[in-house]
């Protein structure tokens, strides 16, 4: 038996198979050919119940458009007037204090006074810190008067956050009641 591709042959993958080639090696033949199915027939209308002729009437042609004409010009509306200024003037700080309908507010006349305490508290708290640091050991000093003055400042910007988010809140509150009405 010999060997139908030999190795040192290039083209021996495109060589036609030799005639003494045992049956597992032999060419199998192609299948038979499937049958081809019939085009698919045209789509019919659907059958109709009723006799005569079509409900479907045509549209009848838009009417033609007039042409473009640009918008006339709009006055820009007058600014609104401030709401609560007037309110605010004519009503006292007690007065907005003890106003139990809410319709004032009394946080942003007072948030000033706050947020000047709060700078206070912090700038006498590390003051504090660096005599009761001086007080026990001359480095616990040196350390609060280094040091300390970053509490001081962070305690400030947190209270300067929540005054400012306060305030937001109010003047967005305010707005939107002058919208209301």
């Amino acid at each position: 038996m010999s060997i139908p591709y030999p190795p040192s042959d290039p083209n021996a993958l495109f060589a036609p198979p030799a005639a003494d080639v045992p049956a597992p090696y032999a060419p199998v033949p192609p299948p038979p050919a499937a049958p081809v199915p019939p085009p698919p027939a045209a789509p019919q209308a659907p059958e109709t119940s009723f006799v005569g002729p079509s409900p479907y009437v045509p549209q009848a042609p838009y009417a033609p458009q007039p042409p473009y004409a640009p918008p006339a010009p709009v006055a820009p509306p007058a600014p609104p007037a401030a709401p609560n200024a007037m309110v605010e003037q004519t009503k006292g700080f007690i007065s907005r204090l003890f106003d139990f309908s809410f319709t004032t507010f009394i946080t942003p006349a007072i948030v000033t006074v706050v947020y000047i305490i709060v700078c206070v508290v912090a700038v006498l708290g590390w003051l504090g810190m660096v005599v009761t640091g001086f007080m026990g050991a001359w480095w616990l000093g040196l350390l609060a008067l280094l040091f300390g003055w970053i509490g001081a400042l962070l305690m400030i910007i947190f209270a300067r956050i929540a005054l400012e988010v306060g305030v937001a809140l109010i003047r967005t509150a305010e707005n939107t009641s002058a919208l209301k009405k």
